[in-house]
């Protein structure tokens, strides 16, 4: 679903994109599960192919599912160098 969208959104020519943390509100799914699937989908993102993005922005709502997207992507990064920015709001 990300990566389509990021593909949908760059044939659109649009320079940002935000996401919600799809499925941990009612759908109950484990937030850390959908970090690392936002995680994949943004491995696979490359600024060559989808020019027109210049932002992605992963929106959380609470405080504590916030935590555990971070942890999870530094964990899922201690081996490389990612570019990945968090802004906590």
């Amino acid at each position: 679903l990300y990566t389509s969208c990021i593909a949908l959104a760059n044939d659109q020519h649009l320079q940002t994109i935000s996401f919600p943390t799809i499925g941990c509100g009612q759908i109950g799914f484990k937030v850390a599960d959908v970090a690392e699937i936002i995680y994949e989908a943004l491995e696979h993102f490359d600024p060559r192919t989808h020019k027109s993005i210049q932002e992605i922005r992963i929106v959380i709502y609470k405080p504590d599912d916030y935590d555990v997207c971070v942890n999870t992507f530094l964990r899922l990064t201690e081996a490389e160098k990612a570019k990945i920015m968090f802004d906590q709001m």
